[in-house]
């Protein structure tokens, strides 16, 4: 990807960021309210919860492209769990909070 191209992503989504397990990487922007929303609904629902972290990835990920994305985990369906994850923790979810008595 050429600093041109990149530019033209974080001008579009704003803050980017890339996430890579082995040899492959992925560009993400962080989930908005409404995607999280949507995220913490499909995973609360068991019916649901299979497909939660793929959605998420999915809106969360510019780059690569579509087609590539989908190559990449048919390739390796469990960067679906490992990119979920991380774009969990962009989201601000996390095991604990820091608590601090004032």
């Amino acid at each position: 990807m050429t600093n041109d191209e990149l530019d033209k992503l974080k001008a579009e989504h704003g803050s980017l960021t890339q996430l890579s397990h082995e040899d492959e990487s992925v560009i993400v922007k962080t989930p908005n309210r409404a995607t999280w929303k949507r995220f913490r609904a499909q995973i609360m629902d068991e019916s649901k919860r299979v497909i939660a972290f793929e959605e998420l990835v999915r809106a969360c990920v510019v780059h690569p492209e579509r087609p590539a994305l989908e190559s990449m985990l048919d390739r390796k369906p469990g960067l679906i769990e490992t990119f979920g994850k991380a774009l969990s923790e962009l989201a601000g979810a996390g095991e604990k909070a820091e608590k601090k008595a004032l």
